[in-house]
């Protein structure tokens, strides 16, 4: 059978019309991109960057869910909050912790 007989059947036209009317309905034309914006880190320790991604903040609680991307090799972790001159921070790494300030953060696009 050809793609010519198929088209002249009256149930295949229908059925060809009814995928067009499903998938606008499925994919709009105008569809509005939904931005989302991240607060990043990057930070140089020992031998290399280490970027972190804020996930979530909750001061009342004092701590921070952030992700952690060093040397490509991504983890999320949880930290609590310290205060010093009314700046936010929290430590990471060891033996000698590094002191992130949440004032050094930047949203990104």
């Amino acid at each position: 059978m050809t793609y010519k007989i198929l088209e002249e059947n009256p149930a295949f036209r229908a059925g060809k019309e009814y995928g067009k009317l499903l998938a606008k309905q499925l994919m709009p034309h105008t569809v509005k991109k939904r931005e989302i914006y991240m607060s990043e880190n990057r930070v140089f320790i020992n031998d290399g960057y280490v970027v972190f991604n804020i996930i979530e903040l909750d001061v009342n609680a004092g701590k921070i869910t952030v992700n952690i991307n060093n040397q490509g090799k991504h983890s999320i972790d949880t930290f609590p909050l310290y205060v010093s001159d009314d700046c936010l921070y929290f430590e990471y790494g060891s033996p000698i912790p590094e002191k992130i300030y949440l004032s050094d953060f930047k949203e990104i696009r």
